[in-house]
């Protein structure tokens, strides 16, 4: 890599890393441009080089943080009886949410609101995990008669369990999370088989 290269990937980091905390610490809404272009030292021209709104820098965030972890959780989860298979494709996520409350709330939040290049770019990531998920469904059993439908469902049980995690005021402990989302999904899968 090149000098130049090494200088824009640099840029690229220091904006990711400002966007991030100023997301943490402000919130989303109150998070500007201008103060995430100050915090990592550069114009923000330079800072709508690399990201054309706020709303790609979340999703910039949001991939850089949490799709190892989502890649992981799905090497992680092959080959497991499908209940294990689901919770090895959920906890990982609970518990990185777990050690990062202030930004996962934000994602959490805002990611189904996302618009234009960012939607796009949070869709197909969300594909991919809801693809997972859908053919752990096939591999294991037959008897889900559209094991897309089920997918989702899945998902926003886990959804659920992400908001029992971090909503202030009343967040839950991760192992009683966990526990919830295990009994969740169990009811889930009993009630979507043929």
């Amino acid at each position: 890599m090149g000098l130049r290269q090494q200088q824009q990937a640099d840029k690229q980091r220091r904006i990711i890393a400002a966007a991030r905390q100023r997301f943490m610490d402000e919130g989303f809404e109150a998070a500007t441009i201008r103060a995430i272009a100050g915090d990592a030292g550069v114009a923000v021209g330079t800072v709508l080089l690399y990201a054309n709104s706020k709303q790609d820098l979340l999703q910039e965030v949001w991939r850089q943080e949490m799709m190892p972890v989502v890649e992981s959780a799905m090497g992680q989860a092959e080959g497991k009886p499908l209940p294990e298979a689901l919770m090895a494709l959920f906890c990982p996520l609970l518990r990185a949410y777990a050690t990062q409350p202030d930004l996962a709330r934000v994602v959490v939040k805002e990611l189904p609101w996302l618009q234009g290049p960012a939607s796009h770019a949070h869709q197909l990531d969300l594909g991919r995990f809801l693809a997972a998920i859908a053919a752990h469904l096939q591999r294991a059993e037959s008897s889900f008669s559209n094991p897309e439908s089920t997918a989702e469902l899945l998902f926003t049980v886990y959804y659920g369990a992400c908001w029992r995690l971090l909503i202030p005021g009343s967040p839950q402990e991760i192992e009683t999370v966990i526990g919830w989302l295990e009994s969740q999904l169990a009811v889930v899968l009993k009630g979507s088989r043929r």
